[in-house]
């Protein structure tokens, strides 16, 4: 009886060490993730000291700038700034460029400030061209996120992680692909409906791409259709079936090449809503796809076109104009030295391609003449492809 009761004895005791080092492997599970997990206490601890540094960088500039104005007599020169930025932040730990006329610009841990000579401060943080697509990518999700920045919006600053980020309507990146280099530059914000806006951004609540860019840069030259026809719009070409396929297309730079790592990369490129004319001469047929890369409409440069309701030379619009192009204000029957557009190396303006079917022929889809205004011509030649896409 005695031994039976040692024997159980035994077996509690050794399923509760058991249970007990379970439990303990489980907390310190929880705590190794509340110490070093994405929002643990570590991760919390370093944003939160950037920022005090930040904040300690934002107020020695404002010193020194004040420093400079009180002993210039209400005029900043560049070496009584030079002298409080070395005292306040010292020698060393920013970079100085710019003059009396213009003003300076004052880099103090990857963050710019504008002075001019009467002391006013702007800050401006880190710029586009200065940014990997990753650090576009999280600022583009943070303006995806903010309401108050719309379609008309110029220029967004964000704060993230304790570094500034600036970006304006205009502002040029440069993508290498197949060691040649193309340029891009931000067409507008919040201008494009996202078609998977539950999992762009991993927030179900953000409807917009936060930038839209296009390339100023010419892709090498494609066709439209592999005969003259705008059959179906932009949905049923050629060259839309080209542009979004994730396999290499012979001749062409798609989204195959951009989703590199060398280029843009991997789940950045964000699939967006365009609207296109599915018939060419009729307004209704407007409808909706789901594009990676897609070709401007004539809507989205021209404000007006060859009656009234159109726009270019396309019976109806097919989404709003972007703000880059409603600031260069073009007319569409007029020349503007805006729109060129130039093929990798080149220094002559050439055609390229919009996504907009010509309302007065099945043969022929709009495009860009090379003189800067609206034009067509058949869908079977290759000229000029300048996509557009969102981060």
């Amino acid at each position: 009886m005695l031994k039976n009761t040692l024997r159980r004895n035994k077996g509690i005791t050794l399923i509760a060490l058991v249970v007990t080092i379970i439990v303990l492997l489980i907390l310190a599970g929880i705590s190794i993730s509340m110490l070093t997990g994405q929002n643990g206490i570590l991760n919390r601890a370093t944003t939160a000291k950037k920022q005090t540094e930040i904040s300690q960088i934002d107020e020695m500039v404002k010193f020194s700038a004040m420093d400079a104005l009180a002993n210039g007599n209400g005029k900043i020169t560049e070496d009584l700034l030079t002298e409080a930025l070395n005292k306040n932040l010292g020698s060393g730990n920013y970079t100085l460029t710019g003059n009396e006329t213009d003003g300076w610009t004052i880099v103090a841990n990857e963050k710019k400030y504008n002075i001019n000579g009467n002391g006013s401060i702007t800050e401006k943080g880190k710029e586009i061209s200065e940014c990997t697509w990753k650090e576009i990518n999280a600022l583009a999700k943070e303006i995806a996120k903010d309401s108050t920045i719309t379609k008309d919006t110029d220029t967004v600053t964000k704060t993230i992680n304790g570094k500034s980020y600036t970006a304006t309507v205009g502002d040029k990146k440069t993508i290498t692909i197949d060691e040649k280099d193309y340029t891009v530059r931000i067409l507008g914000f919040n201008h494009d409906t996202l078609s998977d806006g539950q999992t762009a951004y991993g927030d179900a609540s953000i409807t917009t791409a936060g930038i839209s860019f296009e390339f100023e840069t010419l892709l090498p030259g494609a066709k439209m259709n592999s005969s003259n026809t705008n059959s179906g719009g932009w949905e049923s070409s050629l060259m839309r079936t080209n542009l979004n396929s994730t396999t290499a297309v012979d001749g062409m730079i798609n989204l195959s090449d951009l989703e590199k790592d060398t280029a843009i990369g991997s789940n950045i490129i964000k699939s967006v809503m365009k609207n296109y004319i599915k018939k060419y001469n009729n307004a209704g047929s407007i409808t909706t796809c789901n594009d990676k890369l897609w070709l401007l409409a004539c809507s989205e440069i021209w404000s007006k076109g060859y009656q009234e309701n159109a726009y270019g030379y396309a019976i109806a619009s097919e989404g709003n104009q972007y703000k880059y192009y409603a600031d260069i204000n073009a007319t569409y029957n007029s020349g503007n030295s805006k729109l060129y557009k130039m093929y990798q190396g080149s220094t002559s303006s050439s055609y390229w391609w919009l996504r907009s079917p010509y309302y007065g022929s099945y043969n022929n889809f709009v495009l860009v003449h090379s003189g800067g205004f609206c034009s067509s011509i058949g869908a079977g030649l290759a000229f000029g492809v300048a996509p557009g896409f969102a981060i």
